[in-house]
């Protein structure tokens, strides 16, 4: 249980500074919500793993690292912070007006975008965060942070479309549900981020021993 209150936190956490900084600008959205993550999982990693994001749970999971009662119940617990983050957004936050909305001519720039920097930020935590090479690595919550950050400035360039930056199923499903996103695109990030986790997990399968 405690597992999963530390990620229902984590993730609340992760998921708020994103919609209390998105409005302001691309670089400082990317560098609160990087900071936010890296003393997250700083705080979280001896209790839950760190996680706070389905797609690193999806890659712990295809590692052997977990159950399936594990994976689905930290699911639950991610998509609850994540929940809690947009219903308390929404009631102090004025709003931020229309959701993003992609276009077809920019989907797949954004599914690119997505399934690249979720596999980068997920081959990172399970390079550090499940190797026993790495164990008592306290640099995980950093090159989470690091990556983060450099996955969201990028995205927030003209070329990478109309993507947020979100890496994370947890986060799409919050700005989603604070309607910052429409529902369709928030599909698309969703499928692409576990799609780039799964793909993490089976490269490093073929690099690292479990």
């Amino acid at each position: 249980m405690r597992s999963y209150l530390a990620e229902l936190l984590g993730a609340f956490f992760l998921v708020f500074a994103v919609l209390c900084a998105g409005p302001v600008s691309p670089v400082l959205t990317a560098v609160c919500v990087a900071t936010v993550l890296a003393v997250c999982v700083w705080v979280g990693a001896h209790v839950s793993g760190g996680h706070f994001n389905p797609a690193v749970t999806l890659g712990v999971y295809l590692r052997g690292g977990m159950s399936s009662l594990d994976l689905l119940s930290y699911w639950a617990a991610q998509l609850a912070g994540a929940l809690l983050a947009s219903v308390v957004a929404m009631a102090v936050l004025p709003d931020t007006g229309s959701p993003v909305v992609a276009d077809a001519t920019r989907l797949a720039p954004l599914g690119v975008v997505e399934l690249v920097f979720s596999f980068a930020l997920v081959y990172v935590v399970l390079s550090i965060g499940t190797s026993r090479r790495q164990e008592h690595n306290v640099f995980l919550g950093v090159t989470c942070g690091v990556a983060v950050l450099a996955g969201m400035l990028a995205a927030s360039v003209p070329a990478s479309g109309l993507s947020i930056g979100a890496f994370n199923p947890a986060v799409a499903f919050g700005v989603s549900v604070d309607g910052a996103v429409d529902w369709p695109t928030a599909a698309l990030y969703v499928a692409a981020e576990l799609l780039g986790g799964g793909a993490a997990a089976a490269f490093l399968g073929r690099t690292q021993p479990a």
